[in-house]
């Protein structure tokens, strides 16, 4: 059923069939919007069993079709999400509440079906940069992606198990966040983390060990030293990121220097 909805709703909303200089036409926005809103609360619906305790009136075989319903419902959402054309008309609120389900799927990847977390995994990666471009500055979304992939990676490099199916979707999708982020997704991200165990250390140790750029680090910089991020973050953390930020700046300035002289000398070279 869900493979059904993907291939109609591309016949309905992708940019072949809609203009994007022309407004959505009404019916086909709220059909849309319903679409999406029933396929979020089946997610949400998964995950809160899953996190919550078995629902007393549902049967085992009904929790089970939960569960496929919502690893569906993640892979058709992703797919949903594709059409930015149609997106300007929705409303950022509603946006994020979508992504947010995603992002949980993420975080509790532990405690849900494997196929769901998978699924959402597989969806977020796929949806293009210029995504992630769109969304507002007051949303949180990017800020949230991040703190949900770097708790999972964290919680994966401690332990023994193989890692999932899904590990290199969700560790690409921490490296496009972070391509994406500005300032203020990451003061989102460290504000958020209060709520959640998320590691600092590790979060930095990540940045060092995958060599992250400094155009980053940069952003990261403007970030903590913001007054709200320095009550949660201790002094000795803020010195940390920007001393990073200036090492990686260092880094790079000297690599391009590197680079224009090697250049230079084989334009001398060929002029022999």
């Amino acid at each position: 059923m869900k493979r059904a909805v993907g291939h109609l709703s591309y016949f309905v909303y992708s940019s072949d069939f809609i203009s994007s200089t022309e407004p959505c036409e009404t019916t086909k926005l709220s059909l849309y919007k319903h679409t999406l809103s029933n396929l979020t609360t089946k997610v949400q619906r998964a995950l809160d069993d899953a996190t919550e305790g078995p629902s007393a009136h549902l049967t085992w075989n009904q929790r089970n079709n939960a569960k496929k319903h919502a690893w569906g419902s993640c892979s058709t959402i992703g797919m949903l999400l594709t059409f930015s054309h149609v997106l300007q008309y929705v409303g950022d609120a509603f946006i994020e509440s979508v992504l947010l389900e995603q992002f949980r799927c993420v975080q509790l990847s532990n405690a849900i079906h494997v196929k769901i977390a998978a699924a959402a995994a597989h969806s977020l990666v796929k949806l293009p940069i210029s995504f992630w471009h769109m969304l507002p500055d007051d949303c949180d979304s990017i800020g949230r992606g991040l703190l949900s992939c770097f708790c999972y990676l964290r919680n994966v490099s401690k332990q023994k198990t193989p890692l999932s199916s899904y590990h290199g979707d969700i560790h690409t999708l921490a490296t496009m966040l972070l391509q994406c982020a500005r300032s203020k997704d990451f003061r989102h991200l460290f504000l958020l983390s209060e709520t959640m165990p998320f590691s600092v250390d590790y979060f930095y140790q990540w940045l060092v060990t995958n060599n992250v750029a400094s155009e980053v680090m940069e952003e990261i910089s403007v970030a903590v030293q913001n007054e709200e991020v320095q009550r949660y973050l201790d002094v000795s953390a803020v010195q940390m990121f920007m001393s990073r930020t200036v090492h990686r700046t260092k880094e790079q300035e000297s690599s391009c220097k590197s680079v224009l002289g090697d250049y230079s000398q084989n334009d001398d070279c060929d002029e022999l």
